[in-house]
C-alpha cells in the first residue's frame, strides 16, 4: 500500500497495485489471494484512507452486482426505495464480457471483497469506458480480467477512467499470437481528482493551490527510450526500493527517477 495523495475529501489515498494469479496456479495452493488483499484494504479504510486498487484480477464479472442490494436487506431493515438509491449514488456498470462467471477464475472472490468492503469496480462506469472495454486479447477470445476498483464513498472523485486498447506495446487483435513482444493485456488508465502531499508528514495539500511538479508532453516514438532510461534509474536505487518501507521517502524516490527519465527523453 502506497499513501501519496489526498483525494477532494482530504483524506489518504492508499493505491494497491496487484496481480493474482489464475485460480489453477500452484501460487495459489495454500491460500486465497483475496483474503490477504481483504487485510490489507480493511487495515487502510480503519486508518481512514480512499482505497484504490489496480490489476490483472484474473476474474470475469459480466456485470453481475459488485454491492448489496437493498433488496435482499429488506427482510431485516426498513430500506428506501432500491430504484431512486442506485440512481443517486451507484451508476450502472457495462462490461463488453457477458461470459458468465466459471469456477476457473476469480470472480465470486473479487464481487465478494467489493461488497465486504464496500469498493466498486470503476470499469464501465465513466465517459471514458462506457461500454466496459475488453482488457485481455488472446487466439482464444478476449475478456475483461483487469480492474480499477474504488471505494465507494469516493467513486466521485474519479474523473474518468479508460482501457487503452490503440496502445502500440499490445496486441490489437485476438487474432494474433502473443509474441513475447507485445502485451496481451491493455493498460488501464484512472484520472482522479486529488492533490498530492508533498511534505514529509502527509499532510493535505490545499486544493487551490498549483502543483510544483513539472510536466512533460508524451511522445509516443520516444516510450521505449523512456523505459530504458527509467529502468536505469531504476536500478540505480534498486537495493533502497527493495529493503526500505513503503513511506513517503520511497514514494520520493520513485517520482524522481520518474522525472529523470522524462527529463532525458521528454519535452518540458
Amino acid at each position: 500500500m502506497v499513501a501519496a495523495a489526498t483525494c477532494e475529501s482530504e483524506c489518504e489515498l492508499y493505491l494497491c497495485v496487484c496481480y493474482v494469479a489464475p485460480r489453477s496456479s500452484t501460487v495459489n495452493a495454500d491460500s486465497c489471494p483475496y483474503d490477504t488483499l481483504q487485510l490489507d484494504i480493511v487495515e487502510a479504510q480503519n486508518a481512514g484512507g480512499c482505497i484504490v486498487v489496480c490489476g490483472d484480477m484474473n476474474a470475469r464479472t459480466a456485470e453481475l452486482d459488485d454491492y448489496i442490494r437493498l433488496a435482499d436487506l429488506q427482510d431485516y431493515l426498513d430500506v428506501p426505495d432500491e430504484g431512486a438509491y442506485l440512481n443517486a449514488y451507484i451508476p450502472k456498470r457495462s462490461n463488453c464480457d457477458k461470459s458468465p462467471p466459471g469456477s476457473g477464475t476469480w470472480s465470486c472472490e473479487l464481487l465478494e471483497l467489493c461488497r465486504s468492503t464496500e469498493l466498486l469496480i470503476a470499469n464501465g462506469r465513466t465517459l471514458g469506458d462506457v461500454k466496459g472495454e475488453y482488457t485481455f486479447t488472446s487466439p482464444r477470445g478476449q475478456s475483461t480480467i483487469d480492474y480499477f476498483i474504488v471505494s465507494a464513498e469516493h467513486l466521485s472523485s474519479v474523473a474518468d477512467m479508460k482501457v487503452m486498447r490503440d496502445a502500440q506495446y499490445c496486441n490489437r487483435s485476438c487474432d494474433v499470437p502473443h509474441d513475447g513482444q507485445k502485451s496481451d493485456h491493455f493498460p488501464l488508465q484512472l484520472d482522479l481528482a486529488c492533490t498530492i502531499s508533498t511534505n514529509s508528514n502527509n499532510a493535505c495539500s490545499s486544493p487551490s493551490q498549483p502543483s510544483t511538479c513539472p510536466q512533460f508532453k508524451y511522445v509516443e516514438s520516444q516510450a521505449d527510450a523512456y523505459q530504458q532510461c527509467l529502468t536505469a534509474e531504476l536500478l540505480m536505487h534498486l537495493v533502497p526500493l527493495l529493503t526500505g518501507t513503503v513511506d513517503v521517502d520511497t514514494v520520493a524516490i520513485l517520482v524522481t527517477c520518474m522525472t529523470k527519465a522524462a527529463q532525458q527523453t521528454l519535452n518540458h
